[in-house]
């Protein structure tokens, strides 16, 4: 077997540096093949696995260390191949990662549990389902509204003043809650359960289309989603006031979407949404795309993930 260790170095600090030369130790010491490849620019990490994939299969693993952007980007290149991913969290959301090993855990003790720092890598490999929208993959969750605003928003905070971590999504908020606060489009689904309907004139504050369960840092629209059942959770929330947006966020954050008297819930396999004026402004992964119209449709069983035994 073959490792390959892609490291975003912008994603890290020091104790990432550290984590990566313990396990490096640890693989060679037990003779095992390692090799880092830290990414150098946007689209790098999905060139690296898309690589790896073609010349080793499913006798490589791609263990990324990063944050949800990476491990969104590498993911992309895998999607449909033999080669597994292995998610190291580095970054500063980890979003993706609380699906995977609940809220509590460091990169470190990830690392620990798939067996990476005594060089006996100890993993089950799951196939999950990925996002397709508009050619872009999306492993975790896929908004537009005003939730896309905060999450450009914090990632424009993180950039200047990268100490704020997690804190610079509430603070996005605060920033955020001042702009526009209802957005309208013309939207059209697929629905699992074939009885739910949505407006084809749809206005919402946000819209969150959840394969996983977090985003934004934490808040949670869907937490009992499936990353293997082949259905998107959609969750949108009616327009609503300056003062009722600060009701709604505990219960956000909190996974309690059933007590937003505003919010929907609905089972998906494909959705579409064109803006009424303009473009769509939409937020994949932590990254923004603005297009002309928007289509998003899952795709089963894509992805070959590592998980702890």
């Amino acid at each position: 077997m073959h490792y390959f260790i892609i490291y975003n170095k912008t994603s890290g600090n020091r104790r990432n540096n550290a984590l990566v030369s313990a396990i490096v130790k640890a693989m060679r010491a037990k003779n095992l093949k390692i090799r880092v490849i830290a990414t150098k620019y946007k689209g790098h990490a999905a060139e690296l696995t898309r690589l790896i994939a073609s010349q080793f299969g499913d006798r490589a693993t791609a263990i990324v260390m990063g944050g949800d952007g990476t491990i969104s980007e590498a993911a992309s290149g895998l999607v449909g191949t033999k080669t597994p991913l292995m998610v190291i969290p580095c970054g500063s959301g980890n979003d993706f990662a609380k699906k995977l090993y609940g809220r509590k855990f460091t990169a470190s003790s990830v690392a620990e549990s798939l067996g990476l720092l005594k060089g006996e890598p100890n993993y089950i490999t799951e196939v999950i389902d990925t996002v397709n929208a508009n050619g872009h993959t999306c492993v975790n969750v896929l908004s537009i509204g005003f939730d896309t605003v905060v999450e450009t928003t914090a990632h424009k905070l993180l950039r200047k003043f990268p100490f704020l971590g997690k804190r610079a999504y509430d603070l996005s908020i605060v920033l955020s809650i001042f702009g526009k606060l209802k957005y309208d489009y013309v939207a059209s689904a697929k629905f699992y359960d074939t009885d739910a309907a949505i407006p084809k004139n749809l206005s919402v504050i946000l819209l969150a289309l959840c394969n996983a369960s977090f985003y934004g840092g934490g808040y949670c629209p869907a937490p009992n989603s499936s990353l293997t059942d082949g259905i998107l959770d959609l969750v949108y929330v009616d327009p609503v006031s300056i003062p009722r947006i600060a009701s709604l966020i505990l219960p956000y954050q909190n996974g309690q979407i059933y007590k937003i008297k505003e919010a929907h819930e609905h089972k998906v396999t494909e959705l579409c949404v064109k803006a009424k004026v303009g473009k769509v402004l939409y937020n994949c992964d932590g990254e923004n795309y603005f297009e002309d119209s928007l289509k998003v449709r899952v795709v089963p069983e894509s992805l070959s993930i590592c998980l702890p035994e």
